[in-house]
C-alpha cells in the first residue's frame, strides 16, 4: 500500500498491485481497498486514473494524480460504489 485514509467507520488504502515498471511507464491502474477498523476487508475499487494521494467523504472520492499524456497534475472526483 502506499497511501492510506482513514475516516469514522473504515479505512481505505491506495495499492498498485503492479511493478515498478509498469507503475513508471502508465501501464498500471491503481486500486483502492477499504477495510473497517477491525482489519476486514469490505470492498476493491479499481481506478481508471493514475493517482497519488485521495480523501473519501460520503462514498465520494477525491483525488490527485498526474496525467499519464503530459504529466499535467490533475484532480479526479468520482463515486465509489
Amino acid at each position: 500500500f502506499t497511501y492510506v485514509y482513514p475516516d469514522e467507520d473504515s479505512f481505505y488504502a491506495l495499492c498498485w498491485n503492479d511493478t515498478k515498471e509498469n507503475i513508471k511507464y502508465g501501464k498500471a491502474k491503481p486500486f483502492i481497498y477499504k477495510f473497517d477498523w477491525e482489519g476486514n476487508l469490505n470492498q476493491i475499487y479499481q481506478l481508471n486514473q493514475c493517482i497519488s494521494y485521495f480523501c473519501v467523504s460520503d462514498n465520494q472520492l477525491y483525488a490527485i494524480g498526474i496525467r499519464e499524456d503530459d504529466l499535467e497534475l490533475c484532480l479526479f472526483e468520482g463515486k465509489l460504489m
